[in-house]
């Protein structure tokens, strides 16, 4: 896991689109967390789960970035 996590952080940035899922629910099955265009972060979920705010990412917003429930 902690490898995993690691290779995510390097994904930012590195990719053009990135899309970060959350699949721990069985009530809300891949749940969407983070969305990046480039290395801009364009949605963010308002309840990221522990093991996500715990990447420390590097990134940039967009004027028009969009808050997840």
């Amino acid at each position: 896991f902690p490898r995993v996590l690691e290779n995510l952080r390097r994904l930012v940035g590195a990719v053009d689109d990135l899309i970060i899922y959350d699949t721990s629910s069985a009530e809300v099955p891949y749940r969407v967390l983070a969305r990046f265009a480039g290395a801009q972060l364009v949605e963010l979920s308002a309840s990221p789960p522990p093991w996500f705010t715990q990447l420390n990412l590097t990134f940039r917003t967009t004027k028009k970035m969009l808050l997840l429930p």
